[in-house]
């Protein structure tokens, strides 16, 4: 599995590439909008390798934070709950409730209000807190 860290490095190194180098386009969709990608200075099989790689990415992506498909953000926005969320969305989530938290509350009643919610089946509000690195109140 790729992370964002590899994906931006991945794509430094394409861009910084000759601009006289192999050229590979790819067109495609993702999160309701069209996409593209120029991979230039890659052999055929470095550049098909990274396609399959970033089209992997995407549609993992896009099945999480889409808005334009059934996916685990629409279903949270439509049921108000994930029963056993992508540890991506649960980052994001609870690092926005962390924020919230520090801007709002003073203390620790919102973030652990949010870590009680976001909690999957069988998670405690400790592990789900390292994800970003808060402490939950006991």
């Amino acid at each position: 599995m790729m992370n964002r860290r590899r994906f931006m490095a991945i794509t430094a190194a394409v861009l910084a590439a000759p601009a006289r180098a192999a050229e590979t386009v790819w067109n495609g969709t993702g999160f309701g909008a069209s996409l593209g990608l120029r991979l230039v200075g890659a052999t055929t099989t470095q550049s098909a390798h990274a396609l399959r790689r970033v089209k992997a990415e995407l549609s993992r992506l896009d099945a999480i934070f889409s808005l334009h498909r059934d996916s685990a953000l629409t279903r949270l926005n439509r049921d108000g709950r994930l029963t056993f969320p992508q540890v991506d969305l649960l980052q994001l989530l609870l690092r926005q409730c962390n924020q919230w938290q520090s801007l709002v509350v003073p203390d620790n009643d919102f973030l652990h209000l949010c870590i009680r919610h976001l909690g999957p089946g069988g998670k405690d509000g400790h592990a789900l807190a390292q994800l970003i690195d808060a402490t939950p109140v006991t």
